[in-house]
Parts: C-alpha cells; structure tokens; sequence
C-alpha cells in the first residue's frame, strides 16, 4: 500500500510538473498569425480576399471571405511532413461554377428539407429547390456562393490560450433562397498552438426563421488526391442513425446501428463494410449520406468524430455541441473534376462530416428544432483538433471518448 501510494503521489506529481512545463511552452511559443490577400474577382466584379492562419508549430488554415470557404489545412504526420488534408479547388472561378461544396459554411438550413418547403407560425415558405423537388445546403445561391464581410482577429480566449483568427459576418435578407426574415450571422475562424481549428456561429432573425449552419469540408488524411480513404478508420459515437428515402429525405424512422453497416462507435476501416448492399440504405446512397444522431448531451462540447490513418499517424477529431452528424462517403466522384493539386477527385476519395441539427427537421418531430425565434440567438461551436498518434494508442481507444465539455463564452473579440 505505501509503495503504490508512493508510485500515485510521484505520478501525480510528474503529471504535475509536465502539465507545468508544457503550459510554460505553450506561453513562449510565438502566437499565431493571420495574414489576408487578394484572390480574385466574382464574376460579377466583387474583390475576394484570402486569410492564411499559422500556428507555432506551422499547421496552416487557409479561408476565403467567397462562401466563408476553407481551402487548406495543411498538418505535419508523423514524420513532420506537412500536406493539405482538405480537397479544393484551382482558382475563384472554380469555386463559382462548382455545386460540390468544397470546404464553405453552408446555410440557411444546411442539408436537406423535404418538398423544398417550411411551414412556421401557421404559414408555408416555399424554399427554392435545388435537387429534385427539395432544396440542399441553403439552395443555388446559399450561404456558400456569396462574399461575405471579413476582418482579421487576434486574442486569448478564456483558458488563456493565444489564437489568429477570422471573422466573417453577413446579413441573408428576408427572402433570400424563400426563408424568411433578416438573418445577422457572424462566424468566428479560430487557429491555436493546440493545433485546434475552431469555429464560432452565431445568429440573430427579426422574424421566426430557421437556421442550421456548418462547414462542408472533404478531408483526406493521406492528403488532398491521395487516393481513396477507404483504409482510412472512422469513429462515430451515435447508437442511432436517420432513416432516409430515395431522395435522401429523412422518412421518420429512427433506426438503431447495432449490427449493421452503419455502427462506428468502435474505430474501423470506412472500407470494411461501405459495399454491404444488402443493408437498404446502403444501396440506396450507394454508400454512406446519413444523419447519425450522437450519444453525447445536447449542446455538450463533445466528440462527434474521430478519423485516423495507421500509414502516417495523422489523427482529426471533430468537437462540437450539434446534437448530430451528417457522414457523406464521396461516392458521387468519379475522377473527372481535377482538384487545386491537378489530382482527380475520385470515388470514396474523401471524408464529408458535417456537424449540424438533423436534416428536414422543421418538417418532422425532431429533436432539437432548427426553428430560430425573433429574440433568441443560434449559437453553436465545432473544433477541429489534429494529432500524431501512435496505432497502438489509437486501437486502444475504441469507445473512449474526450469528455463533454460546458460551454464557454465567446472569446473577447466577439
């Protein structure tokens, strides 16, 4: 008993002192940077910028103020090499004319409503539909096919950790895409010397609206065009997923993962079950675009998911409050477009992970609603955090997840 509470008390105390140094250089670090330049112009003559944050230890994020678009987030594996893990575009004209969404914050309503339709305080909006008869993301012209208002940051947040960031705001007018009411939205881009990337939404509506905003990213681990991702492993926390139908629609039905294709609470290969078409809502997507509804507590900062590649020890884990997580497979490429790199965006070439409230919410029970209110405030956090992991760390992990963390207020340059 005394010698192992001799070894707990050297422990704690070793713990202790690591935690001590590593707080110490992490103060005298050299702070995060942020720079802007020009990057174009719209086709209808609006100028575009683009933002380039660094961190102490050189990860890179790269976003353009056209659709608040991520275009780079450049991270070291374990042999210090660093490689854009996001799939982009060439150039602004490229990112106008594509409808795949690479890497913007889509909204109003990210994800799909049914009929293309809303019906709040009695009254039916008819959306503008832009897939069949629904509309995805916002519709034609949502959130990501826009410039929006763009200002620099630099602060300290709350835990007294110093970050580089962008702020982008707008406001969608009362009609935009068919919504109602003036949305004010502001987005916080933040990067740390944690190699955190996080992202800040907030908004404000002078009539009952709804709102459901996230980031559309495709990440490849191996990096951007580096083949498929299907030996790449996945984690999702969610013992629950959302039925859909032919069209991608939620049809109500809440269906349980046990024992089908669609239960990653245990770390895996996306490959290893991705072609099971046996499983009907795999045949119907031709492989994963699903709601999964996550086990943490609703707006708990807590993991949403966890992606990982054994070849270079890259690790992504997604940290948000969104009570679920849209997961698209990328079976829709076919190596016909060609990315910034000039390699082709292929089949299961990447990773869509959207953080978000469940798709066609306002139209079905449910829960939490979308529906935003005049007085209320949509606020809503994601981190995006990259580590180097051992394999033999990361098979041990299973179902262990970072624990829920409270919210926290905005950071003072809000």
């Amino acid at each position: 008993m005394k010698i192992m509470g001799f070894a707990a008390a050297f422990c704690a105390v070793f713990c202790a002192w690591q935690a001590s140094a590593y707080d110490s250089s992490l103060k005298s670090a050299p702070k995060p940077t942020v720079s802007a330049e020009a990057f174009g112009k719209t086709s209808s003559g609006e100028e575009a910028k683009i933002y380039t944050l660094k961190n102490a230890g050189g990860m890179v994020v790269r976003a353009m103020d056209f659709g608040a678009t991520v275009t780079e987030i450049s991270v070291p594996d374990k042999n210090g090499v660093f490689e854009n893990v996001v799939l982009s575009l060439p150039d602004l004209k490229s990112y106008e004319g594509n409808s795949n969404y690479f890497g913007p914050v889509v909204g109003r309503f990210g994800n799909r409503l049914g009929d293309a339709k809303i019906v709040l305080d009695g009254r039916e909006y008819k959306l503008n539909a832009n897939e069949n008869d629904n509309i995805l993301h916002g519709g034609a012209k949502g959130f990501n096919k826009v410039v929006w208002k763009s200002e620099a940051v630099s602060d300290r947040d709350v835990k007294g950790v110093d970050f580089a960031g962008v702020k982008f705001s707008r406001v969608s007018p009362d009609g935009e895409m068919g919504f109602p009411g003036n949305l004010s939205v502001e987005i916080l881009y933040t990067l740390n010397n944690l190699n955190e990337f996080a992202i800040e939404y907030r908004a404000v509506s002078d009539k009952t609206t709804v709102c459901n905003l996230t980031l559309h990213p495709y990440f490849n681990l191996a990096g951007a065009g580096n083949g498929d991702v299907l030996t790449q492993y996945i984690q999702i926390p969610a013992s629950t997923y959302t039925e859909v139908d032919s069209e991608l629609i939620p049809t109500g039905k809440i269906l349980n993962v046990e024992n089908t294709p669609f239960d990653f609470r245990k770390i895996r290969p996306l490959g290893s079950k991705i072609r099971d078409f046996s499983n009907p809502q795999l045949k119907i997507a031709k492989g994963y675009d699903h709601n999964f509804n996550l086990d943490k507590p609703v707006d708990a900062l807590g993991l949403a998911v966890r992606l990982y590649n054994a070849k270079n020890c890259r690790m992504l884990e997604i940290l948000s409050q969104e009570p679920a997580l849209q997961f698209y497979s990328c079976q829709g490429f076919d190596g016909s477009l060609i990315l910034a790199n000039g390699k082709p965006a292929q089949k299961y070439g990447a990773f869509v992970l959207e953080p978000q409230h469940a798709p066609d919410n306002p139209n079905q029970n449910f829960f939490p609603s979308s529906v935003l209110k005049v007085g209320e405030t949509y606020s809503t956090k994601t981190i995006y955090r990259f580590k180097v992991v051992s394999p033999e760390k990361v098979f041990g992990l299973e179902r262990l997840m970072p624990p829920a963390e409270p919210q926290t207020p905005a950071p003072a340059s809000w």
